[in-house]
């Protein structure tokens, strides 16, 4: 499959407050035995995960699979699409909810969450705070913490949230900035979606991102 998606599958909805999500569904290439819900790291999208895709449906699985806004194809809250920008972290828990009631119960069968980083940190949280029903909930590196050099994750927190109170919340934090297409480390599938569809491109974090995730990230020990 590559880096593609058929674009019968993909398609938009606008949420409440007027945002834009991208989603895409397959059906079960053989055997239906339940559905699959795909929620991806920071930065990802839903062609990154097409070979896993092909996987499942080859399994019995339905695939579910959305553009977190704020990358992929769904709609930014900035005007440079490239900053990793949420007001808190609540609102993706209340996209993903969205997105499985949207669901609903389409056929039958286990429902399974698959959720990688950032990913991983929203489906765990959604789960363990009664927002989603799962089956089974599976993860791969869940940002459960962030790595921290120098200072504790409080300090980290207080410091970002003093940045986005005096309105530098939508800045990049230090070090961090857009997308350096030299320094892509995948192969060359994913060098040519980069150059094609800016869109796919995803910089670093802002002040405002990062004081929800130090605030929240640590405290499911």
């Amino acid at each position: 499959m590559g880096m593609e998606a058929p674009d019968g599958n993909i398609r938009f909805e606008t949420l409440t407050d007027g945002t834009a999500v991208r989603f895409a569904h397959w059906p079960a290439s053989t055997r239906r035995r339940g559905r699959v819900v795909i929620c991806h790291g920071r930065t990802e999208f839903i062609e990154k995960y097409s070979e896993v895709t092909g996987e499942l449906r080859a399994r019995g699985f339905d695939v579910w699979s959305m553009d977190w806004r704020g990358q992929g194809g769904s709609g930014r809250s900035l005007v440079n699409s490239q900053k990793g920008h949420i007001d808190r972290f609540e609102t993706y828990i209340d996209d993903l909810e969205w997105f499985i009631e949207m669901i609903g119960a389409s056929g039958d069968g286990n429902t399974v969450l698959i959720g990688h980083s950032m990913g991983g940190h929203i489906a765990l949280r959604a789960v363990l705070e009664g927002r989603v029903a799962a089956d089974r909930v599976i993860l791969t590196a869940p940002m459960i913490d962030l790595p921290m050099t120098g200072l504790s994750r409080a300090a980290v927190a207080w410091l970002c949230r003093l940045m986005t109170r005096t309105g530098f919340g939508s800045r990049y934090v230090v070090s961090q900035g857009d997308y350096d297409l030299g320094r892509v480390r995948f192969d060359g599938a994913y060098v040519r979606r980069y150059r094609r569809d800016p869109r796919s491109r995803a910089g670093g974090g802002t002040r405002g991102c990062v004081t929800d995730v130090a605030e929240r990230s640590g405290d499911r020990e």
